[in-house]
């Protein structure tokens, strides 16, 4: 390709065209480049959503075997009996081994199944409507069905590995007199994933949160640009020579409508990466190295409907519009307050009237500073602003404002529009758009995924919720004698609850000091991606932390109370 780029487009002594392919495959997720088909997602974003649900299944698998050993004291006996029977250690891994293998397979099922319910519903409600017909069949490949597989014994060993080495350990001979206790380990396994648990639910609360509060936050900022009641006209692609005394015709007939408030003409519209197409070198003077600009053809109306605040000098006229071609004259510009900055001019008032120069060194065309423009938000709150260069012209996309309350009947001021537009440019489709919906857009796949870790954070809660309360179910269980002598003792309930409380509120405590840095560095990178952005403060790590905590604490004070009233006569009747 570069060969044929040489060929064709030679070099000279200040440029040389190189040309770089894209596997179209890669597009989606992988491109940054401007002028894509459609918009791009992120891999990113995917790896770290795929993360997330590898950590929730993690969790799912944590509970299974908190809650299998919650369940050991009243499964104890049964394999006391049936060691004293004659089951080898074999048959009952493999008794284990099979209860979590039909566990998993009637979960599979119904996952299935219930994939396929939710589907719809859950595409519609992330804002992806046009795929809420996918379904599983158009997912299996052999990747994919290696995949599964993997994912479907990796779970299954996982959760049932730790049962079977668990009640190995049991003891009929203690069992059947009624003296076997759970076998304490030197490294306290349910304890540390307990800690990971709730590390991970941390995690997610703390970034639900600042999510929630960043994309609040970028809504209520000002553009600095008004693009309220505009819609945008898709440039006709089948025109002719006389094609801008048209454009300029139609749009002098569309400022006669009663539901045209006013009509601008540029080659870019807020939403889009302006100067994306057109991009320019601009320097103070012709010998010196320039400053990367972004270019925007704009016609004099163009300040006056999107509201734009003239910081110094004049608006374009129509006399600043170049003649055959740019440059054969003193071309009069106009920038923004970002591209005075960048130039070194001390005010906007001293840019008035200064010469800059557009292009490579001599070959660059002098053109004059008439105006200077309040810097304005253009793209995502993501992106900073860039300096602008501005040339006085009629662009291809033309923007209509709309009249106070036209807008609240649009399929009427839209066929007085059309019917205009078919007297100029009968062999082009009329194709609009409303200005506000494209600027948002620029934000779905952020709010998709806040959306997203809303639900993860709910998932994670529960999840951890149950797993709190399969292992204070067993810790219980192996207290109960403890608990009834000190009850009888004369230990009154407060303390009883502090007492098998204390154990959890550290292990939670725990998890959230972990939980912390990692969040606190994860947000800052991501937040780093913003050009204006929160400041976070230690409240939005102490809040969720605190949830977490209180949701916790309340979950094991459910056991924690109906074990403390029990009757101790119950525990100890056989001492």
């Amino acid at each position: 390709m570069n060969a044929l780029a040489s060929e064709y487009i030679p070099a000279n002594n200040k440029t040389e065209t190189h040309l770089m392919l894209e596997s179209i495959s890669s597009i989606h997720l992988h491109s940054q480049l401007q002028d894509q088909p459609k918009s791009t997602g992120s891999a990113t974003t995917v790896y770290f959503l795929v993360l997330v649900g590898i950590v929730v299944l993690i969790m799912a698998w944590i509970n299974y075997f908190n809650l299998t050993a919650s369940r050991s004291i009243h499964r104890a006996k049964e394999i006391g009996i049936r060691k004293v029977t004659g089951a080898s250690r074999a048959s009952i891994a493999w008794q284990f081994l099979t209860e979590s293998l039909v566990m998993h397979t009637i979960s599979f099922m119904l996952a299935i199944i219930f994939f396929n319910l939710i589907t719809p519903i859950f595409y519609r409600w992330i804002g992806l409507p046009h795929i809420a017909s996918f379904s599983l069949l158009g997912l299996i490949t052999r990747a994919w069905i290696v995949g599964i597989i993997g994912l479907f014994l990796v779970g299954l060993f996982a959760s049932g590995f730790f049962p079977v080495r668990y009640f190995a350990a049991v003891n009929p001979s203690k069992v059947l007199k009624g003296k076997w206790q759970a076998p304490r380990t030197k490294f306290p396994v349910r304890k540390v994933m307990l800690t990971f648990q709730f590390s991970c639910t941390v995690i997610l609360a703390i970034v639900v949160l600042i999510f929630e509060q960043q994309f609040s936050f970028i809504k209520e900022q000002a553009l600095g640009i008004d693009i309220k009641r505009s819609i945008v006209l898709t440039a006709p692609a089948n025109v002719d020579s006389t094609y801008l005394q048209k454009l300029s015709s139609f749009k002098n007939q569309l400022k006669t409508k009663t539901v045209i408030h006013s009509v601008a003409t540029s080659t870019d519209v807020p939403g889009n990466a302006l100067g994306s197409g057109w991009g320019g070198n601009i320097m103070r003077s012709a010998d010196e190295t320039g400053f990367g600009f972004g270019i925007n053809v704009i016609d004099p109306d163009f300040i006056e409907s999107y509201h734009l605040k003239l910081l110094a000098g004049r608006n374009f006229t129509t006399g600043d519009f170049p003649g055959t071609h740019f440059g054969d004259k003193l071309e009069p510009v106009i920038i923004n307050r970002k591209g005075s900055e960048v130039l070194g001019f001390k005010s906007v008032e001293e840019s008035i009237g200064q010469y800059i120069y557009w292009g490579l060194r001599k070959e660059a065309s002098k053109c004059l500073v008439v105006g200077v423009i309040e810097e304005f938000h253009t793209e995502s709150l993501k992106k900073s602003i860039q300096p602008m260069l501005y040339v006085a012209n009629m662009g291809p996309s033309m923007t209509l404002k709309l009249t106070e309350g036209a807008d609240k009947n649009l399929p009427a001021a839209l066929a007085q529009i059309k019917d205009a537009w078919q007297q100029f440019f009968p062999s082009n489709a009329f194709d609009y758009f409303i200005l506000e919906d494209r600027f948002n857009q620029q934000y779905e796949d952020d709010e998709r995924v806040a959306r997203l870790f809303n639900l993860f954070c709910l998932l994670a809660f529960s999840i951890a919720g149950v797993g709190l309360f399969g292992l204070s179910m067993y810790s219980l269980a192996t207290r109960l004698k403890e608990i009834s002598i000190r009850k009888v003792l004369g230990a009154p309930l407060t303390h009883l609850v502090l007492k098998l409380t204390s154990e959890y509120l550290l292990l939670i405590i725990l998890a959230s000091v972990i939980a912390l840095p990692l969040t606190y560095f994860g947000i800052k990178e991501w937040l780093s991606g913003f050009a204006v952005k929160i400041e976070l403060s230690v409240w939005h790590f102490i809040v969720p932390m605190i949830a977490v905590v209180i949701f916790a604490l309340a979950t094991v004070m459910i056991q924690t109370l109906k074990a403390a009233a029990r009757n101790p006569v119950e525990s100890l009747k056989n001492e």
